[in-house]
């Protein structure tokens, strides 16, 4: 999957983040589709157009889990990306329990958001091709 046949929606409370991580990801070839709030994800998750999520932690509210369990309810195969303006052990650990593929801490360089990028593809590919099934692969691994 090449940049330009990868679609990222990017869910952000902070309309300015938004708007330069929307920027971001056009000038670097995604296809972008910005969601406005936790409904407007629920809806573009419904038309199952994006492989990539970047969601900042204030949409999650106060619980990343729940959130990340609705959405991979949604779509098992979506590789999600949190983004956090206040990172700490406890979020990260929550994160990616949850199922996210990556945790990246604000502010972040353009490498860091490549990199967790490229992740984030490998990680979508794996999950679609799972056994020929549309669930992530972290729900195959044990976690007790």
């Amino acid at each position: 999957m090449d940049r330009n046949n990868c679609c990222i929606i990017i869910v952000d409370e902070d309309r300015r983040q938004r708007a330069d991580l929307e920027a971001t990801l056009d000038r670097l070839g995604y296809h972008v589709v910005v969601a406005d709030g936790r409904e407007g994800l629920f809806q573009h998750l419904e038309r199952g157009e994006c492989s990539i999520l970047i969601v900042s932690s204030a949409v999650c509210r106060d619980d990343t889990s729940a959130f990340l369990e609705t959405v991979h309810r949604r779509r098992p195969d979506l590789s999600v990306v949190m983004l956090s303006d206040l990172p700490s052990m406890a979020s990260v650990i929550a994160t990616l329990r949850g199922g996210a593929c990556d945790y990246l801490p604000k502010p972040y360089t353009l490498d860091q958001l490549i990199d967790c990028l490229d992740r984030a593809v490998t990680a979508h590919k794996l999950s679609s091709a799972h056994f020929g099934t549309r669930r992530p692969i972290t729900a195959a691994v044990d976690r007790s």
